[in-house]
């Protein structure tokens, strides 16, 4: 993941997420966003951005987790879901897809997707 990518991936993040978090205080809930991007980002993870063949500043889609079971987030951009992205940049990156386990908080749509997928979801505290 390029520095240039990280806005891009914290504007995703912060907003799939904000749901969640609907009692926070918006300045409260983008420092929290902030510190745990951080720090996900300085633990043993890779991040992976997925860009066309040529077009480096259009992002298809981005991942980070740790290979190859757990993954901390996986977005894939509204036009290429359904059709297989997330899991061809997880495969790309290094991940058991048979094997999938996350830690993070989800969004109900995520959930439904790691219950239809197969991800184990992992309490964290």
């Amino acid at each position: 993941m390029e520095d240039e990518d990280l806005g891009f991936v914290f504007d995703c993040w912060g907003r799939s997420l904000r749901p969640c978090y609907g009692d926070v205080l918006a300045v409260d809930y983008l420092d929290g966003l902030r510190a745990h991007l951080s720090s996900v980002l300085e633990g043993a993870v890779t991040a992976w951005v997925s860009h066309p063949p040529g077009s480096p500043s259009f992002i298809i889609g981005w991942l980070i987790g740790s290979p190859p079971h757990r993954v901390d987030y996986v977005y894939t951009r509204g036009e290429y879901r359904k059709n297989g992205a997330a899991r061809r940049i997880l495969a790309h990156a290094g991940y058991r897809l048979d094997k999938l386990a996350t830690y993070s908080r989800l969004t109900t749509e995520a959930r439904n997707v790691c219950r239809n997928h197969g991800v184990t979801v992992l309490p964290r505290f």
